[in-house]
């Protein structure tokens, strides 16, 4: 993988972390009442689909 790919993959993957991250939070303050429970929902989501979309992004580096 030459050095352009990589740097596009890492920024990809820490994207990726990020979006899990904030709506592992958001599911979190939506649980506890601090915001609103459709928050919950649309961050579960998000979730499932950052999660999908990069294993269909991630498959196109493996090799």
């Amino acid at each position: 993988m030459d050095e352009k790919r990589f740097k596009k993959f890492v920024i990809a993957y820490i994207i990726n972390i990020s979006v899990i991250a904030i709506g592992v939070v958001l599911m979190i303050m939506a649980t506890n009442g601090v915001i609103p429970d459709i928050f919950r929902k649309i961050a579960l989501v998000a979730v499932i689909a950052d999660v999908i979309l990069f294993g269909r992004f991630a498959a196109g580096y493996k090799r």
